[in-house]
Parts: C-alpha cells; sequence; structure tokens
C-alpha cells in the first residue's frame, strides 16, 4: 500500500498511519497408534494300541489342534487450535511528516513457525499379580510453535507508484504555535 501527500510543493505536510490486522490460527495436534495382538494355540494327540493275544494288533493315533488370534488397531489423537490476532501501526511522528509530492510504501507480512515429529514410546502394563508386560506406541507431533507479524514503511518516490495500486493520502494537521511570555 502507498500513502502519498498530493499537495503541490510549498502545500501543507500531512501525518499518515499505515495499520491492520492479522488473524493466525496456533494449533497443536498428537496423534497415537495403538496395536494390539493376542494369539493363542494348541495341538493334542491320541494314541490307542490294541493287541490280542495269537493275533494281530494295532494302533490309532489321532491328532488336532486348534489356534486363535486376535488383532486390535486404534489410533486416537488431540488437536487444540486457538485463533490468535495480531496487530499492527506504523506512522509517522513529529520530525517524520509526509512533505508535499512525496509518499511512503508500506506493507506488513506475517510469519509462521511450525514444528512437527513422530515419536515413538513405550508402554509398561502392569497386572494385579504384580506381573507385567511392555508394548511400543508411535505417534505424530505437530504445533504451530510462535506467529510474528512485521510492518514498515519506506520513503517512496510519488511519481514511481505502480499504475493500479492501493493509495491512501496522508492526513492534514493543525499545528498551533503558541508564545509565552513572562
Amino acid at each position: 500500500m502507498y500513502i502519498q501527500n498530493p499537495y503541490p510543493k510549498g502545500g501543507k505536510e500531512q501525518s499518515y498511519e499505515f495499520s491492520g490486522t492479522a488473524e493466525k490460527e496456533i494449533s497443536v495436534s498428537a496423534k497415537e497408534d495403538w496395536t494390539n495382538g493376542f494369539g493363542l494355540s494348541f495341538e493334542y494327540s491320541v494314541e490307542a494300541s490294541v493287541k490280542a493275544p495269537l493275533l494281530a494288533g494295532g494302533k490309532v493315533t489321532k491328532k488336532g489342534g486348534a489356534k486363535y488370534d486376535f488383532a486390535h488397531l486404534k489410533s486416537s489423537g488431540d488437536e487444540t487450535k486457538k485463533k490468535k490476532t495480531l496487530t499492527w501501526r506504523v506512522g509517522s511522528s513529529r520530525g517524520q511528516l509526509l512533505k508535499p509530492q512525496e509518499a511512503v510504501r508500506c506493507s506488513a507480512s506475517s510469519f509462521t513457525g511450525m514444528f512437527q515429529s513422530r515419536w515413538t514410546g513405550t508402554v509398561r502394563a502392569r497386572f494385579r499379580d504384580d506381573s507385567s508386560f511392555e508394548y511400543r506406541v508411535r505417534g505424530d507431533y505437530q504445533s504451530v510453535g510462535w506467529t510474528e507479524t512485521v510492518a514498515s514503511c519506506e520513503p517512496w518516490d510519488i511519481k514511481d507508484i505502480p499504475e493500479g495500486a492501493a493509495i491512501a493520502t496522508g492526513s492534514d494537521i493543525d499545528m498551533r504555535a503558541m508564545a509565552f511570555r513572562a
């Protein structure tokens, strides 16, 4: 944005102010993935032998088994978001007024820093009988760590303002001089 003093040379000086707001969303999210597995199997074998004296004999074997597997996958997470309003204000001060046929080019930028990481943790489950086992948990962590706004106004030649650019006009100031005599 450009702010200009359109008065002809020798005209009034003007003050200016460039201000605004930007809204940023700050978020933190953590996600975890759990995998639990359980398996059970058993086998059996039954053998029987039959012998008849002076006759034949035989042997019968019966084998079998069963297997059971269970897997549980779970993914959970938490996300916290909040909005932050960033404001900026740049303006003229005494001694830095816009002289006639002068301009300033003002700009504002907003920056955001982010952190993202995968993580792995070990969880220990303990039973009442004091036995325990461990399993691993994995997840993702993401956070917007900081946000900042930078604004500035720099002197600009009024003739170099591009056509179609956003242009504002400075504000007239009334200065009064007083003299005190004692």
